[in-house]
């Protein structure tokens, strides 16, 4: 027989019910806020498993195995904490610079005629190859991961005026070149005789170091030349024995001729001038 005037008490579910709505509603919408920061948007999403990589995966948040993911993966959210994913790229580019010109040896010699320096060293190019790491589309780093560089050799000659300034340049890596037999003679050789004077060329130079005798159908007269061994030098005259690819050069005096003697050279042949 039931007591009406008993109030009847509510049943475990619906207390269970009840409870629950109380508790988990405002957590879903509280604690379990996460937002996930990514490609410069913020997405807010909602998760009761708080292990950083299911919420990425049951919202479909992908990410590359190079990306930032902060907190890690493996790491549980706490209520309150957000994710940042920094998505990282990577592009390989080539450059090329030239390299300036690098002098390795500089000689410079008053000896033949006028002031003369010869120049040795190169000019070139680089080329890289660049690693560019971007964090969100933003370089972050950029490393050489490759380098070669070219050289190219560069042969100087170059004239000097009475102050030292730069007259003329030659590029003797680009000039013509013949190979020859060479002699030489000096002021008063006696086998300057008959056909001179035995002090002037053919040309009415006064004869000194730095002045050859050519075969014209060779070298022609008035050509300034350059002889690694010798120096500079400028085609002033003839010789009877002067045939072919054979010259001679004017010495200082005897001794320095019977050094000499004959050997085979290397002549640059540049351009004509009317004066050394």
């Amino acid at each position: 027989m039931v007591n009406n005037g008993q109030k009847k008490l509510p049943n475990f579910w619906t207390v269970t019910a009840v409870f629950c709505s109380m508790v988990l509603i405002p957590y879903y919408w509280i604690y379990a806020k996460v937002n996930i920061k990514v490609d410069g948007k913020v997405i807010n999403v909602r998760a009761i498993d708080r292990q950083v990589a299911h919420i990425l995966e049951a919202n479909r948040i992908e990410y590359g195995p190079n990306d930032i993911i902060t907190p890690e993966l493996e790491q549980r959210l706490p209520p309150g904490q957000d994710i940042s994913i920094v998505k990282v790229t990577e592009e390989i580019i080539n450059s090329q610079d030239n390299l300036p010109y690098t002098v390795t040896q500089r000689d410079e010699s008053r000896r033949n005629l006028r002031l003369v320096e010869i120049q040795r060293g190169y000019v070139g190019n680089r080329r890289r190859q660049i690693k560019i790491n971007y964090h969100d589309q933003v370089e972050y780093t950029r490393q050489i991961v490759a380098e070669k560089i070219e050289k190219k050799p560069v042969y100087k000659l170059i004239l000097k005026n009475s102050k030292g300034k730069i007259a003329r340049e030659y590029d003797l890596t680009k000039a013509k070149s013949i190979r020859v037999v060479a002699t030489s003679y000096y002021p008063y050789d006696p086998l300057c005789y008959p056909g001179g004077d035995g002090i002037h060329t053919c040309l009415g130079l006064v004869l000194r170091r730095g002045f050859v005798a050519v075969d014209p159908r060779v070298i022609p007269l008035r050509t300034r030349l350059y002889i690694p061994g010798y120096g500079y030098a400028y085609a002033a005259d003839t010789g009877s024995a002067i045939k072919g690819k054979r010259i001679d050069l004017a010495v200082d005096n005897e001794a320095e001729c019977d050094r000499f003697g004959k050997r085979a050279m290397k002549v640059y042949v540049l351009d004509r001038a009317e004066k050394w």
